[in-house]
């Protein structure tokens, strides 16, 4: 066959071929009828989401498969006079291509794109949510008959907060805690529900499932995992801030229900299973706790943990009502390492060793400074264990003319003071240190930033005291009723460099009056005698 004729052919064939596309083409618009379409979708939508859904352009696409997309979506009010409102990308439907010529056409798959719920938290904390109205359009049933939808996405959705509580800010903020929302959309009564739900809260994932309806918003959510930069998401979506340097690590390390009531009330329940938690520079190994909110009031409760080789449980309760955050803290701490703490938490780095229980009752608000706004009681009692560079041995020695003596640290068998805390300081009554041959009593304060105001005395052991008596004979009128010296004092200075100064005139009194008892013990002893 010559040349031009095979060439005229493959024209012709083409020409066919693109008069079969362009028939097929509006053979499959005719029967998919966009318009019929359009106001199937907007009455579906509608119904779902208990607000009027206008859709401003109906298309149809071939590429990358058959679809009916429309765009252009307006939902409910479009001036958001309300406060709450929702928006929409677009919506596409992909209709099952054996049904399009008969009734009902079958929509495999409806895909709604870049749904936004958009609520808005007023100066009391309660959400303004647009939700759905009871009950849906009367003709669903009857369009029915003509579409028949077997599945609905949400894909890319989102839930954004415009925030008016202040929480320091002068003016109201908007953020997005929850996005790339993807879900299973299903309507049940008048309640559209989310299933099979995936999304990101910052770089975390999440999921869980949904449902709005005309009683309120629930959002059951599992965090995967939870970044440390992403947490003021999560205190975000209760109106408040993230503490600094907070940190929660491992697998699913929080769940969450959160729930908006038709008035607006916010409330959540859930828990939190860490690998590891941190606050600043106070770590733990593990920690459990159910988690609450409601009222504007965060309680972690019955928390279980592990910190510095020791173990630990308590309540923490936060307040969220104003842009101070308060809190209330009550912790125990069981054979925890003394040493650890210190040196993680404090600049007293390697100052105080042995085996401690803590008993914490503290309160405070998220001030600045922190420490100017904590108070409360904290109770210690610490075994077998070391105060190191602290020669208070070395300056009794010294006081009492002994000569040298005394190591540089107090090594102790038990420790123990009940503080109480306020001003960024903790005051006490009860301080005691015991070893076998020592016992020391103090009063005064310790500063948060290490200072020391204190005084007391130090009680030596009866056999201590005549070992010094047998070196120093004068420091027997320094005995009491027990045969023990006891040796007034006064400690300052700082932690890291203490100051102690030995109390000589109280001594002097102290010796003139044990010797003026003896002496006027005696004089009684001699007069019973010639009364006899």
């Amino acid at each position: 066959m010559p040349h031009f004729i095979r060439r005229s052919w493959l024209l012709v064939g083409a020409i066919i071929a693109l008069l079969v596309l362009l028939g097929a083409f509006v053979l499959v618009r005719w029967a998919l009828d966009p318009g019929l379409l359009k106001t199937v979708a907007e009455s579906r939508l509608s119904a779902a989401l208990g607000q009027p859904v206008g859709i401003g352009t109906v298309r149809v696409v071939f590429l990358p498969r058959l679809a009916v997309v429309g765009t252009d979506i307006v939902v409910g009010d479009a001036t958001h006079a309300a406060g709450g409102f929702l928006e929409m990308h677009a919506i596409r439907m992909h209709p099952r291509l054996s049904s399009i010529f008969s009734r009902p056409i079958v929509i495999d798959r409806v895909e709604i794109d870049g749904l936004a719920l958009n609520a808005r938290r007023d100066a009391t904390g309660r959400w303004i949510l647009p939700l759905p109205a009871s009950t849906g359009p009367a003709d669903a049933n009857a369009q029915s008959a003509i579409v028949d939808v077997a599945e609905v996405l949400l894909e890319d959705g989102r839930l954004t907060i415009t925030d008016d509580l202040s929480n320091g800010r002068t003016a109201p903020t908007t953020i997005t805690p929850i996005q790339k929302i993807a879900a299973s959309v299903h309507r049940a009564g008048d309640v559209t529900q989310l299933e099979e739900m995936t999304a990101s809260v910052g770089r975390s994932t999440v999921t869980g499932n949904g449902s709005v309806g005309p009683d309120g918003l629930r959002l059951g959510l599992r965090w995967a995992d939870l970044a440390a930069a992403d947490l003021p998401l999560v205190f975000a979506l209760v109106g408040t801030n993230a503490p600094p340097g907070l940190a929660v690590e491992g697998r699913n390390p929080l769940v969450l229900d959160l729930r908006v009531d038709r008035t607006g009330e916010i409330s959540a329940s859930g828990k939190v299973s860490a690998d590891r938690a941190a606050l600043g520079t106070l770590t733990m190994t593990s920690f459990r706790s159910p988690v609450e909110f409601g009222m504007n009031r965060l309680t972690l409760g019955a928390m279980a943990f592990r910190a510095y080789s020791g173990t630990g449980s308590g309540r923490l309760t936060a307040s969220v009502a104003s842009s101070a955050v308060s809190w209330a803290l009550d912790a125990d701490l069981q054979l925890v390492d003394v040493d650890q703490l210190l040196s993680a938490n404090t600049t007293a780095t390697h100052k105080v060793s042995g085996t401690g229980t803590l008993n914490a009752r503290l309160r405070g608000a998220s001030l600045a400074p922190i420490e100017r706004a904590v108070a409360g009681t904290v109770a210690m009692s610490i075994a077998n264990g070391t105060i190191r560079d602290f020669p208070l041995l070395s300056a009794i020695y010294a006081g009492l003319k002994l000569g040298g003596g005394g190591d540089r640290d107090l090594p102790f068998q038990k420790l123990s003071g009940t503080f109480a805390v306020a001003n960024a300081r903790a005051t006490t009554a009860d301080l005691m240190a015991r070893t076998g041959e020592l016992t020391l009593m103090a009063a005064g304060t310790v500063g948060f930033d290490q200072t020391i105001a204190m005084s007391g005395e130090a009680v030596f052991s009866a056999a201590k005291s005549d070992e010094f008596v047998r070196s120093v004979r004068e420091l027997s009128a320094l005995k009491n009723a027990d045969g023990e010296i006891e040796v007034p004092l006064a400690i300052s200075g700082t932690l890291a460099a203490p100051h102690f100064s030995i109390d000589v005139l109280g001594l002097a009194r102290r010796g003139v009056e044990n010797e003026i008892k003896r002496r006027l013990g005696d004089r009684l002893k001699d007069l019973f005698k010639k009364i006899k």
